[in-house]
């Protein structure tokens, strides 16, 4: 597996969009699109999507469509499926990218709810 690809999100120091994405032959085989943050020092995922229809715990896109996990307390909590159109699965990792790009606010605001981060007594 390559090493992932970064895209640190300039509106919060401590958020990242973090990719790793497989091809052969042009065509992606399986990737994971996840958003970080960094919270007590180390890196927990807030959100993730993912296809790997070759993984025995993966997902396969073009059979039951994308969907997003959001994670609590590192464990994943909730799967969102029904927001999300069909993307082929060439140009999912992007329409992920910026699925977490367009909605950043509402993602960070529920994980530091979840977390007590930045909570005033």
């Amino acid at each position: 597996m390559p090493p992932p690809w970064y895209d640190w999100v300039t509106w919060n120091p401590k958020t990242r969009i973090c990719a790793n994405i497989n091809t052969e032959q042009g065509d992606v085989t399986n990737f994971i699109v996840a958003y970080e943050y960094k919270l007590r020092g180390s890196w927990e995922t807030v959100a993730q999507f993912d296809h790997g229809p070759e993984s025995p715990y993966g997902h396969d896109i073009d059979e039951e469509g994308l969907h997003m996990d959001l994670y609590k307390e590192g464990q994943k909590y909730r799967v969102v499926r029904s927001k999300f159109p069909y993307v082929p699965v060439n140009h999912a990792p992007r329409y992920c990218i910026e699925y977490i790009k367009r909605n950043h606010g509402a993602l960070i605001e529920r994980f530091e709810q979840w977390h007590n981060v930045n909570r005033r007594p």
